[in-house]
């Protein structure tokens, strides 16, 4: 019987043209080839309602960001519990804290889609979560065992290792396409959700 892993995400899985969406089913497909039984645990659904009071709330030290996380609760058990960063805050680490006394073997990794990130945040009625998070990032240690990031320019952060990984293609549903035999003129094409952290 082969290994058990989780993933922990924020996703639309009914958005298949979505990038976020469309990665991290290729990455829970990669690992199933490697042998592992992938599942993943949508925690979309434990959103906080956009209300006036959670807004103004979530923003405060000792309440939760975005997340409902005391609702999400994880019976069965699994070798490889694998996360998309949040914001962080004091019902994070309390769920990564019961989460980790529950699953004391399993591997903890924690994948930072963009670092570093502070500079994603522009206007100033959200610096409160930025300030939250870098808050609680040192505590990460105590519960989390590998960092996934996409840059080469960090062995460790918050005194964890990381691994550099690429955003890849999923070869088995996309058809190549002839190489043109114009070699004096090159296209670039860009199909992407932009952003400004993007950098184009």
């Amino acid at each position: 019987m082969g290994e058990t892993a989780l993933y922990i995400c924020d996703i639309d899985q009914n958005d298949l043209a979505s990038g976020v969406t469309k990665k991290i089913l290729g990455q829970t497909k990669s690992f199933k080839k490697k042998g592992y039984t992938f599942s993943i645990l949508n925690i979309s659904k434990f959103r906080k309602a956009s209300t006036l009071f959670n807004k103004i709330t979530s923003r405060l030290p000792l309440f939760s960001s975005h997340y409902l996380w005391k609702d999400i609760i994880i019976k069965e058990n699994y070798d490889l519990i694998y996360i998309r960063k949040p914001f962080m805050d004091i019902n994070f680490m309390h769920f990564l804290q019961n989460l980790r006394q529950r699953h004391s073997e399993a591997i903890f990794v924690l994948e930072i889609p963009t670092y570093p990130y502070s500079r994603e945040t522009r206007r100033i009625v959200d610096y409160p979560y930025l300030l939250k998070d870098f808050f609680w990032t040192h505590r990460l240690k105590q519960y989390i065992d590998l960092i996934v990031i996409y840059s080469d320019n960090y062995k460790e952060l918050y005194d964890i290792p990381c691994v550099s990984i690429d955003n890849g293609i999923d070869m088995d549903t996309i058809r190549l396409k002839k190489a043109s035999n114009n070699k004096k003129l090159i296209n670039l094409i860009a199909v992407a959700n932009i952003n400004f952290w993007h950098g184009y």
